[in-house]
């Protein structure tokens, strides 16, 4: 794009035409673009951040004839944030904030068990998401 005194020469007249206005949003949605590009590349996001997604073959039906992938997202309780806990089934962001505020008084869960003293998840929550969330394995052990 040659830049010239009439590329942006709405500044000079007070007024803007359609082909100046598509012009400046081409040009603000390619520095969106570089900016989430620079984000992702100086590690602001980092893979952590990403939900961990698995197929699943529970929901596989032999004699469903569609070829629909089934795919479950796997959620740690102990890490996660809010938005990752967001996407279990019936948990919203109040469920959510009582199991970061439930994780933040009592130290990391030990057992995913434990989601039933978060104020708001039942046995039916609980019967939902139990095969989605799961505790990494913080331990480690040394040969030494």
């Amino acid at each position: 794009m040659k830049i010239n005194k009439h590329t942006f020469s709405f500044f000079k007249k007070g007024t803007i035409t359609e082909k100046e206005v598509i012009r400046l949003l081409i040009i603000s949605n390619c520095i969106f673009l570089l900016f989430i590009i620079g984000m992702k590349f100086s590690g602001y996001i980092e893979s952590r951040d990403l939900p961990t997604i698995i197929s699943d073959e529970t929901f596989t039906d032999s004699a469903d004839t569609s070829h629909e992938d089934n795919y479950v997202i796997r959620v740690d309780i102990n890490t996660d944030n809010m938005f990752l806990l967001c996407q279990l089934p019936g948990i919203g962001e109040g469920k959510a904030s009582a199991i970061l505020e439930y994780r933040k008084e009592n130290g990391d869960f030990c057992h995913i068990d434990e989601l039933l003293n978060v104020p708001g998840i039942g046995e039916s929550i609980f019967n939902n998401i139990k095969d989605m969330v799961y505790i990494e394995n913080t331990e480690t052990t040394s040969d030494e």
